[in-house]
Order: structure tokens, then sequence, then C-alpha cells
């Protein structure tokens, strides 16, 4: 979405971004198996177990947890079991389907529709395809403690998120869990008719195909716990964090800006105002109305340097008509849009080696001569070595506050940077208010 590169590094991917390396891993959290352990092995669930195999014996019982939210995985939950009712009338006298609800996490008008659909949907499989004294759906849309909880996914476990027993796993293949437990079924919840069928082979599975399944996902949550979890973590951030003194970034703040008396402003054109993949080159309206007004306040001086011709710098900046223009590596200046173009008297090709930042040097120069001795410098491109070279020479009373930047991660002596020209437009932004 970023458009950004990424590599794998260390198992995990690694984005280079803002001068430093961003690691993203996944990292499923564990669940507590002592926890778990300890309440199934409370009087308690003995005797909920009892009561569950009183209640459903020599059923296939299906057990979902889901939130009551607006994706309505439990009413495609619902379609999947009517179509697999529908589909195989055997399965009618022994399949149930038993589906916690947890409670909701806000409320309001959707909510209350999907509920409603959740209910209507039930009613409506119980009536058509259940008898007296055996529904085939049943809600439970009540808060239920962990305890409870854990009691029933431990004896109801076919479709169900934790797996306490020899049963078959059921999950959408978009939890984060899903690539972790290989021996899960993983479905997509809008594929009705795959969901059925998922159901159904779970019912129909035999016996060693059921218990190596759940084998592999116990073994995985078994060893991969909560703790396991933590470890990882810590310890994938100690490693991304190794470099981190040698990769340091700031966001910077000009706050001291408005204490200043004379400001000079240089600024590239192309890859800097305007994109390099830019076929048009005219500047966005924010980035004009920023540079009108940091050329409205008399201040600054604002030079845009670039190696286009005087003619297209003069149409796509036309707008602002206080701008300076250096145009073709700086062999032509002029001050603002009123001013005439001036040359350079060169003659030979040597004006084009740092040639921009000859036009910072005759700029400031041009200031200096004038009586406005620049406390600010602001310089976003290759404009180096001619700009050190003006403000440590004596021409320069006194060493400005200069800031050297350059745009996208790369090779510079500039010592600051942004990533693109829509930050160097945002920049300009704050700089004008």
């Amino acid at each position: 979405m970023l458009g950004l590169d990424c590599e794998s590094k260390r198992g995990q991917i690694g984005l280079d971004y803002s001068a430093r390396t961003v690691y993203i891993k996944i990292l499923p959290i564990g669940i507590h198996l002592e926890k778990v352990e300890n309440v199934l092995n409370i009087p308690s669930t003995s005797v909920k177990v009892k009561e569950f195999e009183g209640k459903f014996k020599g059923n296939h019982v299906i057990v979902g947890v889901d939130d009551m939210n607006l994706f309505k995985a439990i009413s495609l939950k619902l379609l999947a079991s009517e179509q697999l009712l529908r589909k195989y009338e055997n399965l009618r006298d022994i399949v149930v389907l038993v589906q916690i609800i947890n409670p909701e996490r806000n409320s309001g008008e959707d909510i209350e529709e999907v509920r409603w659909e959740t209910y209507g949907t039930a009613n409506r499989i119980n009536q058509i395809y259940g008898s007296c004294g055996h529904q085939l759906v049943i809600l439970i849309d009540r808060p239920v403690d962990q305890c409870r909880a854990l009691q029933l996914w431990m004896k109801l476990g076919e479709l169900c998120h934790i797996l306490l027993e020899i049963s078959v796993l059921i999950i959408y293949e978009y939890v984060g869990c899903s690539p972790s437990l290989s021996g899960t079924i993983g479905i997509n919840p809008w594929g009705i008719s795959f969901v059925a069928e998922a159901m159904r082979s779970t019912i129909s599975m035999d016996d060693f195909l059921r218990q190596l399944r759940h084998e592999q996902n116990y073994s995985y949550v078994q060893s991969l716990d909560v703790a396991y979890w933590a470890r990882s973590f810590v310890h994938s951030m100690e490693r991304a964090c190794l470099d981190h003194y040698n990769y340091q970034c700031w966001g910077m703040g000009f706050s001291f800006i408005s204490k200043t008396n004379r400001r000079a402003i240089f600024l590239d054109f192309v890859g800097i105002l305007v994109p390099h993949s830019s076929t048009k080159k005219n500047l966005s309206s924010e980035a004009k109305t920023a540079l009108i007004t940091l050329c409205d306040d008399p201040k600054n001086t604002v030079f845009i340097v670039s190696g286009s011709g005087r003619s297209s710098l003069t149409e796509w900046l036309a707008p602002c008509e206080g701008l300076g223009l250096a145009a073709e590596h700086g062999y032509f200046i002029r001050w603002k849009k009123t001013s005439e173009w001036q040359s350079s008297l060169v003659v030979d090709l040597e004006w084009k080696d740092a040639s921009k930042g000859l036009v910072t040097e005759k700029v400031i120069a041009t200031m200096v001569s004038n009586g406005e001795i620049p406390d600010f410098i602001l310089c976003i491109g290759d404009m180096y070595d001619g700009t050190l070279k003006i403000v440590s020479s004596v021409v320069v009373p006194a060493v400005p506050e200069i800031f050297f930047c350059t745009v996208e991660q790369k090779p510079s002596k500039a010592k600051y940077f942004v990533d693109d020209t829509f930050e160097v437009q945002k920049l300009l932004q704050w700089l004008a208010n």
C-alpha cells in the first residue's frame, strides 16, 4: 500500500523507511495452557461433562464461537448449516450446532439488525428441519465466564477456536492462527457451500485422521504457548533494535524560524517539488499556495534551482510571482517574475560542475551585499558545496542556521532527508504557516 520495497531478513519482512528498518513478523499469541488445564481439572467441569454427555448423547455437536458484529460470520455459518441439512437429510437427527455469541463490543442499529437476522435464521432452521424435542441450532447469547466457556469448548469441539479434546477444528482462513495450526480445515465464511462441506467432512472423518489432525494442533499449542510467544516477541524486538543507534530519525521542528530576520530557501524542482515519474510538471495547489505565502514574506528569499529551461520554469511556476528562478543548472537567474533573466558570463562548460551550489553561492553573496545577511538557510536538493563555501567565507559575517536536505534515502552530503515530494510539500506548508 505504501509502495515500499521489502525483503526477507532473518525470518521476517524488513522495510527500509525513514532511515531505519521496520520489521514485520507473524507471531500468533499462544494460550495459557496451564490455566486451561487447571479449569479442566476442577470438579465442576466433570459435572458439566456428564451433563453435556446426557444432553447430546448420540449427536455430532458443532460448536461455533464468534462475536456479534457487522461481518455477519454467524449468519453465514447458520446459512451453511441450513444448506448442510437441506442436502443431507440423514444428518438432521444427529447434528446439533451450538453457537456461542460473545458479547458485542459496541451497540447500535447495525448490531441489532445482525442479531435479528441471526435469530431469524436459527428459528427458521429449527422450524423446517428440527423435530419435537430436537433443536438443531442452539444460540447461547449471554456472557459466558472463562470457566464455563472452557467447559463448553472441551466437550462440544467440532468447530471452535480452542481445541481441548480429540475433535476437528474448522477456522476462518484469515484468522491469525490459521497458517500455524496445520491440522485445521481452513474456510472462507463467504463460501457457504464450502463451509457446509467442511462441516460434513468433520462429521464423516475416520478416527485415525481425526486423531492425527488433533495431535498436529495440540503439539503446536502445547509447545508454543503464551510464554513462548512473549519470549519470541521480546527476542524479535531486541534483534530489530541491534542497529537502532546507527539509524536515528527525527521529525524536524522549525519553531525558531519566527525569530529569524532573513531567510534563504533553495529548492530543486524535479524530484523535489514534482516526482521524477510525473509527465506533467505542474505543482499541486498546496505547493503553489505554500510557495506564494513564503515569497510574500519580505524576510524570505525563495529560489527554485533546476536544470530545466527558462520557458518551462516560467510556465510551471507562473502563479508564484515573487519566486526566484535559476534555469539550466543556474546559467540563467531571475529574482522574481517582473525581473529580467541574468546569464552567467562564463563561456566554457565548467559552470555545470557543482552548478546548483554556485547558484546558492551567488544568491547569498548578493543578499549580503545588499545588507540582507541570512540567518536561516534551507537547501532541499544537491546544493551542498557552493552553499557551504559561501557561508564559511568572510563574505557572511556570522554562520547562519543551515539545513541541507535531500529527498529519499540516498548517498548524499546532506544531513537530513525526507521520503518523497509529498513530504517536501508538507514541510513547505509548515514553514508557510
